[in-house]
């Protein structure tokens, strides 16, 4: 057999292989295609979930800052009114401050 002869069917005509060649080809491209397509979605769900993340991070914080501010305020009316005070001892809120935060009781 000659190794430089062309493939031949049963019926004795020369194979083609370039219409299999061609749909392996596109098969790929659109395997390959629709691999991008869903990457870039993703891409872009996990941008929106940061964004939606850094907002709710920013509300957290808005939240933290005003209940400090209301709690203090809570604090200092707790010393002259006694429905303060009473709130105050009943939900055990206390002030330390800020120099003294790290320092055990009774130093």
């Amino acid at each position: 057999m000659n190794p430089d002869a062309e493939l031949q069917s049963n019926t004795g005509r020369p194979v083609n292989l370039f219409g299999p060649f061609v749909l392996a080809t596109l098969g790929l491209m659109f395997i390959l295609g629709w691999n991008a397509v869903l990457a870039s979605r993703q891409h872009a769900a996990a941008a929106q979930a940061r964004a939606r993340q850094t907002d709710l991070l920013q509300q957290a914080a808005n939240t933290e800052r005003n209940l400090q501010a209301l709690l203090m305020d809570l604090v200092v009316l707790a010393r002259t009114d006694p429905q303060a005070r009473a709130i105050v001892e009943k939900f055990k809120i206390q002030y330390n401050e800020p120099g003294r935060a790290g320092t055990a009781p009774g130093n």
